[in-house]
Formats: C-alpha cells, sequence, structure tokens
C-alpha cells in the first residue's frame, strides 16, 4: 500500500523537481528585482496606541514584536512576516520599526497602529541595516549578492544600488553597515576586502575623486569625479580586514578588531592611516561597547567575548584606564546620553541576565539588578509572546 502511494508521487515529485531546475532564483541585484519585491499594506482606521510613549518588545521565535503604550498601557502584537535577525532600528520620532531578515527582507512596522506597513526584499543573504541620523535612508548590507541598496524609508521604495567591489574585478560580501552622524555617513566594513567605505547621505558633500587630484583647496580642486553624492564610495585601503567595529561619536576614528585575531587597531577617517594599536590578552567586542565623554575625556568600554571583564581606554591616548570585573561576559545596553551609569547585561554563567550599573565617572560597579527585577519591565506584556528578557529595543 505505501508502495503504490509512492510510486504515485513519483510524477508529482519529478515535476516540482524540473520547476525548480528551471525557474531561475532572483539574484535581487537590479533595481527592478528588489522594486518589484515590495509589498505594501493598508493600516486600520484607527491606531491602537498613541504614536509616542510606545515600548517594543521582539519575541525569542523573532517572528512577533509585543508594543506597549507607556501611557494608556495598551498594547498590540506584530507578526513578522519573517523571522528578524539582528537588531531593530526605530525611525527619527520613535513610532517606525525597521527589521532585517536573514535572506534580506526588510520590514517596516507602525508602533503606533501595531502593524506592518511594507516590506521589501534586498538581497538573498543580508547583514545588517542602517539608518541616517535625519531618518531619510535606511542602508542595507548584502551577503549576498555583493551589494549595498539605499532605501527611502517614508516608502521603503530602492533608491540607489551601490555594487561592493574594489573596480579591478574582485568583490565583496557586507560584514556589517554603521551610521555616523557627526560625518552624516554611512560607514562600511568589508568582508573580503581590506578597506572601509564611507558613504554620505548629504546631498552637497563634496564629490569623490579619482587617484589623481591636484590640489584640494577650496575652489582649486582639478581632478576627475568619479561619483557624486550622495553614496559616493569614498575607499579606506587598509592592509588588514577589519571587523566589529565601534565608531567615534566624534566622527574621526573607527575601532575595530584584525579579522582572524585578537588584534585590534584604531584608524583615522580623516588621516586616512591607522594611528593606534590597542593591546588585549584575549578578544575584546567593541561592538557590545559603549563611548562616551566625561568632561573633556572620551571613554571607550570594551567588554571581552569570553571573560567577565570590561576594559576602559581613554580616547586620547589609546590607553587602558581601568578594568572592571563583572559578574559574568555580557553587552552594554541602549541609554540616553544624560545618564550617569553604563548598563551592562550578564550573558552568561549563574548570574545571566543580571544588569550591572557601572558609573561613567566613577569607572566602577554602582549598582546590581537581578534578573527578577529586569523581568518586572515586561510587566503587561501578554504571556502568549514570550520575550528576549524583557529586553526593551525602544523606548520614547
Amino acid at each position: 500500500m505505501k508502495l503504490r502511494a509512492f510510486k504515485a508521487l513519483i510524477p508529482v515529485l519529478t515535476t516540482a523537481w524540473v520547476l525548480a531546475a528551471v525557474v531561475p532564483v532572483q539574484a535581487f541585484d537590479t533595481m527592478a528585482e528588489i522594486a518589484g519585491s515590495r509589498v505594501e499594506y493598508q493600516l486600520s482606521s484607527e491606531p491602537l496606541n498613541e504614536l509616542s510613549g510606545n515600548l517594543a518588545f521582539v519575541a525569542p521565535d523573532g517572528r512577533h514584536i509585543t508594543t506597549r503604550n507607556a501611557g494608556s498601557r495598551k498594547t498590540g502584537v506584530i507578526r513578522t512576516a519573517h523571522k528578524i535577525k539582528g537588531k531593530v532600528i526605530t525611525s527619527l520620532g520613535g513610532r517606525y520599526l525597521f527589521a532585517l531578515s536573514d535572506d534580506g527582507w526588510i520590514s517596516k512596522f507602525d508602533l503606533a497602529f501595531a502593524q506592518l506597513v511594507a516590506k521589501i526584499r534586498v538581497g538573498q543573504k543580508s547583514s545588517n541595516i542602517a539608518i541616517s541620523a535625519e531618518g531619510k535612508w535606511l542602508l542595507a548590507g548584502n551577503l549576498k549578492p555583493h551589494t549595498l541598496v539605499v532605501l527611502d524609508t517614508r516608502n521603503l521604495r530602492p533608491f540607489k544600488i551601490i555594487a561592493t567591489s574594489d573596480g579591478k574585478g574582485k568583490s565583496s560580501a557586507v560584514r556589517a553597515v554603521y551610521a555616523s552622524p557627526a560625518r552624516q555617513a554611512f560607514i562600511v566594513a568589508l568582508k573580503d576586502l581590506p578597506q572601509i567605505w564611507e558613504l554620505s547621505w548629504d546631498p552637497e558633500a563634496a564629490p569623490v575623486y579619482g587617484s589623481f587630484v591636484h590640489s584640494f583647496r577650496v575652489g582649486h580642486v582639478e581632478g576627475v569625479v568619479v561619483e557624486d553624492q550622495p553614496f559616493a564610495r569614498r575607499r579606506l585601503d587598509l592592509k588588514i580586514n577589519l571587523h566589529d567595529l565601534i565608531l567615534d561619536p566624534a566622527g574621526a576614528e573607527v575601532i575595530g578588531r584584525v579579522s582572524g585575531s585578537a588584534a585590534s587597531v584604531v584608524y583615522n577617517l580623516d588621516a586616512r592611516r591607522k594611528v593606534a594599536d590597542l593591546n588585549f590578552k584575549d578578544t575584546p567586542h567593541f561592538g557590545a561597547g559603549r563611548i562616551w565623554q566625561i568632561d573633556e575625556r572620551v571613554l571607550l568600554a570594551v567588554p571581552h567575548l569570553d571573560q567577565p571583564m570590561v576594559t576602559i581606554i581613554d580616547s586620547e591616548n589609546w590607553k587602558t584606564v581601568r578594568q572592571i570585573k563583572t559578574a559574568g561576559p555580557g553587552y552594554f545596553l541602549p541609554q540616553g546620553i544624560s545618564d550617569k551609569d553604563l548598563r551592562f547585561r550578564i550573558l552568561s554563567g549563574p548570574a545571566k541576565s543580571t544588569i550591572q550599573m557601572i558609573g561613567k565617572r566613577s569607572l566602577e560597579i554602582t549598582g546590581t539588578n537581578n534578573p527578577s527585577a529586569v523581568n518586572s519591565l515586561a510587566s503587561g506584556i501578554p504571556a502568549a509572546v514570550p520575550l528576549v528578557d524583557g529586553l526593551i529595543i525602544h523606548a520614547d
């Protein structure tokens, strides 16, 4: 009986295999393919929440977002069309939320209506997204194809596709993209090329010239314009591949780890050269770190990947000024500029989910919140939608 049923399925399976072989897989490397994937959804007539004061939580399965309004205390659940990858990004006013999936879908959610607004596919496999300081542009980096895609955040329509190649026949996957408000530019880390790119979102920024320029003095520039703004590729050639970057808030330096090692370096984007080596005995995690200013000092706090330790570095001379022993390896949570303490969340070990407070001025642990206190942040959220340790990813 089972054999007859299997034989009956053979023609169906054969047809499916032939169709799969004949139908080409979309590369999503053209404007037509990307624009053609865009889907827009109709909002309900009445908002669920007020336009501000919304909290947003992502469920562990990456397929649900729970919203809660701080004023009305109303809650809503948004089912995501695609599993969320990495960090989500909020619009300037906090009403909209942008999320990326591993297979290249970018979704835009309206937290006031607790609804999916639009979605678009920008690649076959993507790394992450970043948003410009004024909230107008969204940049997506792709692992496949080797491209960057610029989107208009207002309608999630594609504006530009940028090939990530060296112009000599070699291309690269995008390791990560970052936003630098001070430079009015996106910073791009490439996986397969020893380069960092700067893409200005300012249409009035200077164009990118070729290798020969007679003079860079204002009014005396003589050279061949390679690319016009915005989003012209300004390349910083390195001798190494960098990843796990963190950006100086002033926009001058980028700090990162050399791929395949614990060696870490600082590059100046204006001088276009390496300005410091950072010495760590084990592996630092710059992407989970924080930079802040106290008086005239700009300090960098760097967690260690496998050690219960945070290293504090002074950016004036790039020397270590303090090492703080923590309850376990972890990362820093988002916070406001005016906050007096950094919030450090423990990722593993007996103290997992504990949040330790580190004074920005004292450089010492000033307090500890245990997991039960942390989870109380999530009170009132429907139990049917479990949270990632009750982590708030946005709060006005």
